[in-house]
Protein backbone atom coordinates (compact mmCIF):
# COMPACT_ATOMS: atom_id res chain seq x y z
CA UNK A 1 0.00 0.00 0.00
CA UNK A 2 1.19 3.48 -1.18
CA UNK A 3 2.11 5.60 2.09
CA UNK A 4 3.07 9.38 0.92
CA UNK A 5 6.49 10.51 2.45
CA UNK A 6 8.07 13.95 3.14
CA UNK A 7 10.81 15.36 4.22
CA UNK A 8 10.83 18.44 6.72
CA UNK A 9 14.10 20.08 7.03
CA UNK A 10 14.67 23.31 8.67
CA UNK A 11 17.05 24.88 5.78
CA UNK A 12 17.01 27.65 2.88
CA UNK A 13 15.89 26.20 -0.39
CA UNK A 14 18.89 26.55 -1.65
CA UNK A 15 20.89 24.90 1.18
CA UNK A 16 18.44 22.11 0.38
CA UNK A 17 18.75 21.86 -3.01
CA UNK A 18 22.62 21.63 -2.84
CA UNK A 19 22.82 18.61 -0.32
CA UNK A 20 20.16 16.87 -2.42
CA UNK A 21 22.08 17.24 -5.60
CA UNK A 22 25.35 16.04 -3.95
CA UNK A 23 23.72 13.30 -2.20
CA UNK A 24 21.18 12.14 -4.91
CA UNK A 25 23.89 12.35 -7.85
CA UNK A 26 21.93 14.61 -10.05
CA UNK A 27 20.62 17.71 -11.27
CA UNK A 28 17.35 18.88 -10.56
CA UNK A 29 15.34 20.23 -12.85
CA UNK A 30 13.60 23.51 -12.05
CA UNK A 31 10.30 24.35 -12.20
CA UNK A 32 8.57 28.13 -11.70
CA UNK A 33 4.97 27.64 -11.49
CA UNK A 34 1.98 29.73 -10.21
CA UNK A 35 2.41 28.42 -6.00
CA UNK A 36 6.64 28.76 -6.24
CA UNK A 37 9.60 27.44 -7.48
CA UNK A 38 9.83 23.42 -7.29
CA UNK A 39 12.81 21.11 -7.68
CA UNK A 40 12.61 17.85 -9.58
CA UNK A 41 15.16 14.91 -8.59
CA UNK A 42 14.94 11.29 -10.43
CA UNK A 43 16.43 8.50 -8.84
CA UNK A 44 15.11 4.75 -7.39
CA UNK A 45 12.01 5.01 -9.59
CA UNK A 46 11.63 7.95 -6.57
CA UNK A 47 10.72 11.20 -7.53
CA UNK A 48 12.35 14.37 -5.36
CA UNK A 49 10.04 17.04 -4.92
CA UNK A 50 11.96 20.09 -3.01
CA UNK A 51 9.96 23.43 -2.22
CA UNK A 52 10.09 26.22 0.71
CA UNK A 53 6.52 27.96 0.51
CA UNK A 54 4.72 24.02 2.06
CA UNK A 55 1.88 26.53 3.77
CA UNK A 56 1.05 23.74 6.49
CA UNK A 57 1.27 25.12 10.22
CA UNK A 58 0.69 22.59 13.25
CA UNK A 59 -1.07 19.29 12.97
CA UNK A 60 -1.56 15.87 13.96
CA UNK A 61 0.73 16.81 16.41
CA UNK A 62 3.60 18.10 13.89
CA UNK A 63 4.65 21.34 13.85
CA UNK A 64 5.58 21.95 10.57
CA UNK A 65 5.95 25.67 10.43
CA UNK A 66 9.15 25.06 12.05
CA UNK A 67 10.10 23.71 9.14
CA UNK A 68 11.62 25.74 6.12
CA UNK A 69 11.90 23.30 3.42
CA UNK A 70 9.96 20.01 2.07
CA UNK A 71 10.87 17.29 0.30
CA UNK A 72 7.89 15.13 -0.83
CA UNK A 73 8.77 11.99 -2.08
CA UNK A 74 7.02 10.11 -5.28
CA UNK A 75 6.77 6.22 -5.91
CA UNK A 76 6.33 5.92 -9.87
CA UNK A 77 3.91 3.23 -10.46
CA UNK A 78 6.29 0.92 -11.90
CA UNK A 79 7.77 0.30 -9.22
CA UNK A 80 5.19 -0.03 -6.32
CA UNK A 81 4.75 -3.97 -6.67
CA UNK A 82 7.91 -4.85 -5.14
CA UNK A 83 8.09 -5.41 -1.47
CA UNK A 84 11.70 -4.47 -1.53
CA UNK A 85 11.10 -0.94 -3.60
CA UNK A 86 9.02 -0.11 -0.21
CA UNK A 87 11.81 -0.65 2.11
CA UNK A 88 13.88 1.10 0.28
CA UNK A 89 11.22 3.93 -0.53
CA UNK A 90 11.05 4.25 3.52
CA UNK A 91 15.04 3.95 3.91
CA UNK A 92 16.14 6.30 0.99
CA UNK A 93 13.58 9.24 3.18
CA UNK A 94 15.47 8.36 5.91
CA UNK A 95 18.91 8.35 4.62
CA UNK A 96 18.54 11.56 3.20
CA UNK A 97 16.89 13.34 5.88
CA UNK A 98 20.02 12.05 8.57
CA UNK A 99 22.46 13.23 5.71
CA UNK A 100 21.21 16.37 5.44
CA UNK A 101 20.49 16.80 8.67
CA UNK A 102 23.97 16.18 9.89
CA UNK A 103 25.97 18.15 7.04
CA UNK A 104 23.88 21.54 7.35
CA UNK A 105 23.47 20.88 11.09
CA UNK A 106 19.44 21.54 11.00
CA UNK A 107 16.88 19.98 12.17
CA UNK A 108 14.56 17.34 10.17
CA UNK A 109 11.77 15.45 10.12
CA UNK A 110 10.28 11.99 7.44
CA UNK A 111 6.51 12.10 7.88
CA UNK A 112 4.31 9.62 6.62
CA UNK A 113 0.98 10.75 5.03
CA UNK A 114 1.08 14.15 6.81
CA UNK A 115 0.40 12.10 10.03
CA UNK A 116 2.94 10.50 11.62
CA UNK A 117 6.54 10.74 12.48
CA UNK A 118 8.92 8.05 10.76
CA UNK A 119 12.21 9.58 11.95
CA UNK A 120 13.42 12.22 13.53
CA UNK A 121 17.04 14.25 13.59
CA UNK A 122 17.61 17.60 15.91
CA UNK A 123 20.25 20.15 14.77
CA UNK A 124 23.64 19.31 15.03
Amino acid sequence: MFTPLSIFINVELDRLVAALTRHIGCVPVTEHPDTGVLHRFLAFDIEFVAFDEHGLEADAGIDFGAYRSQVNLLAFASAMGSGEFWRLYEDVAIYLAAAISKELGCKALVVANLQKIVAAFPSS
